[in-house]
């Protein structure tokens, strides 16, 4: 008797843990220890399954709750122009004001455009004050860049003008740079896709330009963009057959605008798939 309990309240039975398959119809269960590595199963939405055939239907109908309408993004807002602004710091003189209003008018260009073209202001001044207008910090990439942080798709990077900048694993946080100004539907999609907390920052378009020129000389991450639009059982159908074929451990999916991102990751690989949203 003394052995029975003293074997039943060993650190190695208690390290055991019993997780069940969170699709109600099935029986599955697994133990494992908390120690394992070996991953079995696949995580969505912070539940254990334990095959992609009883995810099939959890996925589905998250798919579905994400193709609805959204509301228009409203367009940003300042108290002062960005002219001005440049006039209150010292950067730019009303006459040289004066003179790139004139001349972007004529144009049809942004005035922060114009102002650099006429050599008025430099980038690191036009970024500083556009920053003090979000109310975000500005980012001066090194001249040796690091690897990525985090990854985030190409295409977003492109469509949304942001790079992943700094990463720091003790916070969760993530630092992503942006180029034009803060895109909240991009940011609050990388949040819910990594779980970390995403802080923005403004860069440089020179330093966003020689972030993206890198790209090719670090690494490849698998990527693939759905153009045609898709129904939920046919998203289901792509997303449970790659996370097979790769062996997933766990699917992320999230909307961004007018695209649905999904995440799959198992270890260090991963992948991701992006479906445009008919």
């Amino acid at each position: 008797m003394k052995l029975i309990e003293s074997i039943t309240a060993s650190s190695w039975v208690t390290g055991f843990k019993h997780i069940t398959c969170s699709r109600p119809e099935c029986t599955r269960w697994l133990t494992q220890r908390h120690f394992e590595t070996r991953k079995v199963g696949v995580k969505f939405e912070e539940k254990w399954f334990c095959s992609y055939r009883c995810l099939a239907r959890g996925l589905e109908r998250t798919l579905g709750k994400m193709l609805g309408p959204v509301g228009v993004q409203t367009k940003h807002s300042f108290r002062m122009p960005l002219g001005l602004t440049l006039v209150s710091r010292g950067y730019l003189t009303s006459d040289q004001l004066r003179e790139a209003n004139e001349l972007h008018r004529e144009r049809g260009q942004e005035i922060g455009e114009t102002l650099l073209d006429l050599g008025f202001v430099n980038e690191k001044q036009l970024t500083a004050v556009k920053a003090a207008q979000w109310g975000c910090p500005a980012y001066d990439l090194p001249a040796c860049m690091p690897p990525a942080a985090f990854r985030v798709p190409a295409t977003m990077m492109k469509r949304y003008l942001m790079v992943p900048l700094q990463y720091v694993e003790k916070q969760q946080k993530l630092s992503i740079g942006f180029c034009e100004g803060i895109e909240y539907v991009a940011l609050y999609a990388v949040e819910q896709i990594t779980g970390c907390k995403a802080q923005p920052y403004l860069i440089t378009a020179s330093d966003y330009q020689r972030f993206t020129a890198s790209l090719s000389e670090r690494e490849v991450f698998e990527e693939q963009v759905f153009d045609d639009p898709h129904t939920p059982p046919e998203m289901r159908h792509v997303l449970c057959s790659f996370g097979a074929q790769m062996d997933a451990e766990e699917i992320a999916v999230t909307r961004c605008g007018d695209q649905l991102w999904t995440r799959l990751t198992r270890g260090k690989e991963v992948a991701d798939l992006l479906f445009r949203v008919g």
